[in-house]
C-alpha cells in the first residue's frame, strides 16, 4: 500500500479507479464501488490480501468529479460568449454563397 501522488492522484489505487472505470458522474462513481465490492467478493480468500481497496480515496474521485462538471460550466459559458460576441470578417451573404458554392 502506497500513499505516494501517482500520476497526480493520492496513490496508484485511486488513479486505476479514474482509469478503469472513467468517472465521469456521482452515478459512475457509485457504479464502480459497487462493481469493485462484488468483484473483491468473488475473488477467493488468498487473493483478497493482495488487493488494497480501502487505500482507494474516494473523495478525491468525488471532487474530481466536482472539478470536471464546473471546468465544463466555465467552457460551455464561454463557448456561448464566444458565439454571441462573434463578428465575421466578412459580410454574411457572401459567406453563405461561398459555401454554397462549395457544397455544389
Amino acid at each position: 500500500m502506497s500513499n505516494t501522488k501517482y500520476n497526480g492522484w493520492t496513490n496508484r489505487e485511486t488513479w486505476l479507479v479514474n482509469l478503469w472505470f472513467e468517472i465521469n458522474t456521482h452515478s459512475d462513481l457509485e457504479q464502480a464501488k459497487d462493481t469493485l465490492e462484488n468483484a473483491i467478493d468473488e475473488c477467493p480468500p488468498f487473493l483478497r490480501d493482495f488487493i488494497y481497496d480501502c487505500s482507494i480515496n474516494w473523495k478525491e474521485l468525488e471532487s474530481h468529479i466536482e472539478e470536471e462538471s464546473e471546468e465544463e460550466e466555465e467552457s460551455e459559458e464561454e463557448d456561448m460568449q464566444f458565439v454571441q460576441n462573434f463578428k465575421p470578417r466578412m459580410p454574411i451573404p457572401y459567406l453563405e454563397a461561398r459555401f454554397k458554392h462549395r457544397e455544389a
